[in-house]
């Protein structure tokens, strides 16, 4: 989730247990405010950005909060 934080970009993912405190310690992440306790972190991305460890945690976000399985579309009726 991309959002501005103090007037800073930064993007929003969910970690893995362990995870989020291994990574705050850094200085280019933090707690993710108000939802933070619930293992998410953020980090910033007006500075030097790791893309490739930003696009691995973004992955490993969506598989936690993503359905088990997707959604069944509504079917459509064709015109007639």
């Amino acid at each position: 989730m991309f959002e501005v934080y103090r007037g800073r970009p930064c993007i929003a993912v969910k970690a893995e247990d362990g995870l989020q405190q291994l990574l705050i310690d850094e200085v280019r992440f933090f707690r993710t405010p108000y939802i933070g306790n619930r293992g998410w972190i953020s980090a910033w991305v007006d500075r030097d950005v790791d893309w490739t460890l930003l696009e691995d945690l973004v992955k490993r976000s969506y598989r936690l909060m993503a359905p088990m399985r997707p959604r069944k579309r509504p079917c459509r009726r064709r015109p007639d």
